[in-house]
């Protein structure tokens, strides 16, 4: 096993050595580190019918090991005990952008994130915030906040909420920072028939 001070790659190299004495094939290895956290994943196979076929074998074992890693980062996604903070805070920074448009957001649902379905983004929610003019899903997406309101009553393309150079669409907009997203959302409301 590794410690601190031995890298990973060192006791992955022991652990196939190990393995291979005793008739194991690697199928699959992968490390990855960064920060404090590692990972590192192998998949030893013995068959007695034959040998591993690495050009048909591979892809089999390269989706496996890809499972594995996203189920057990969603789990520890799942598990991660500053979870509920970090959503929450999402949530406290889109009541707070709703505020300085000065518009009451009625309900707040939290969706998974539209941008990123991977588990390093499970506690990075967007919203499909309910108000006057019905529903606009909002969500961190890299560095822009994406605004979508093709669920409300507003019939207008993000060209005419915004003439700013930035990714617009027939029903949405992306935002670069609160201020320009409580504009946006802002604007929208001001055009509610």
């Amino acid at each position: 096993m590794a410690t601190d001070n031995e890298p990973m790659n060192a006791a992955m190299d022991r652990i196939k050595a190990a393995a291979e004495a005793e008739g194991y094939e690697a199928a699959h290895t992968q490390e990855s580190w960064g920060d404090s956290r590692f990972f590192g994943l192998a998949i030893f196979v013995k068959m007695s019918e034959r040998k591993l076929n690495w050009d048909r074998d591979s892809s089999c074992f390269y989706e496996v090991a890809n499972k594995i890693v996203r189920d057990l980062g969603k789990v520890s996604a799942e598990l991660d005990p500053e979870g509920p903070a970090k959503r929450e805070s999402y949530r406290a920074e889109i009541e707070q952008i709703y505020r300085a448009a000065g518009v009451t957001a009625i309900y707040m649902e939290p969706l998974p994130n539209g941008y990123c379905l991977n588990p390093c983004c499970m506690n990075k929610p967007w919203f499909r915030v309910t108000s006057r003019i019905g529903h606009v899903v909002i969500g961190w997406r890299k560095s822009v906040i994406s605004i979508d309101w093709k669920d409300s009553i507003i019939k207008v393309s993000g060209e005419t909420v915004s003439p700013d150079n930035v990714t617009r669409w027939e029903t949405g907009i992306h935002a670069h920072g609160r201020d320009a997203t409580a504009r946006y959302i802002q604007r929208l409301h001001e055009m509610a028939p």
